[in-house]
């Protein structure tokens, strides 16, 4: 539902306020449409010595996790790393990194959202990015942004039902493709 993957269609912004912490359960119930109760998930924010739980989890993201990355990611006190757990089994997760600018003061940026297709249209993803946001308003952020395309209407379901408005009209992403032999090595282009 993020931008993890390599297509790269017109982009928007959808920001999140964060204007006090939301109270949400990092153990939630989740009901089908007839009201029925179904699976309980516990949302972990997984940190510095977590990397075999998310080798676990490596399927729900769009590619291999690589180890390296991973402990430099959750080594990073401004990235965050929070997976969805269905008893014991990793059902979803959803990363973000603290930005910080001189004029602007700390957002909190989510990369990622991901939810194993056998558990979407259960309120999973928005339990998620939910989390996010309390974690961001826990740690003094003043709102929460994400990118998405506008093509994808499961992603700006999923942020809208968790409180996201539209910013804007079609911002264009440039990218630019940075080469480090040292951080790189491995990866296919």
């Amino acid at each position: 539902m993020g931008i993890g993957s390599r297509r790269r269609r017109r982009l928007f912004a959808i920001s999140f306020e964060v204007m006090g912490k939301q109270t949400i359960s990092t153990s939630d119930t989740h009901t089908d449409d007839a009201g029925a109760r179904s699976d309980e998930v516990r949302i972990e924010r997984l940190g510095d010595g977590d990397t075999p739980r998310v080798m676990v989890a490596s399927e729900l993201f769009d590619h291999p996790v690589k180890e390296d990355a991973t402990n430099r990611f959750l080594t990073d006190p401004n990235h965050h790393l929070l997976i969805a757990y269905v008893d014991d089994t990793p059902v979803g997760f959803v990363s973000g990194a603290e930005i910080t600018h001189p004029d602007k003061g700390t957002d909190m940026f989510l990369n990622e959202l991901g939810v194993d297709e056998r558990y979407r249209r259960r309120g999973f993803g928005r339990t998620l990015v939910r989390s996010l946001a309390d974690l961001g308003a826990e740690l003094g952020c003043k709102g929460m942004f994400v990118l998405t395309e506008d093509d994808n209407p499961a992603a700006l379901a999923t942020y809208r039902s968790a409180g996201a408005a539209r910013e804007g009209d079609r911002p264009v992403m440039l990218e630019w493709q940075l080469s480090n032999k040292s951080t790189n090595e491995g990866e296919q282009t």
